[in-house]
């Protein structure tokens, strides 16, 4: 089952994100379960509340689709 695989994924863009830069956008290109870009956004604004990081989901994967 796919949905088990969510949240080390979501644990590894939190480690990410001491490394970024101000007014980054983090593009995650997956199915994630509702409410995990809101999980992410209440991380930033709690760890690192001077950070401006933009996130943005795409469920369109080039390298798992078929033409």
């Amino acid at each position: 089952n796919r949905f088990f695989q969510f949240p080390p994924l979501l644990n590894k863009v939190k480690n990410v994100m001491q490394y970024l830069r101000s007014n980054s956008t983090i593009i995650i290109s997956s199915q994630l379960p509702v409410g995990s870009m809101k999980e992410l956004q209440k991380y930033n604004l709690e760890k690192y509340p001077d950070k401006v990081i933009a996130f943005f989901v795409t469920r369109f994967n080039k390298w798992n689709s078929r033409c």
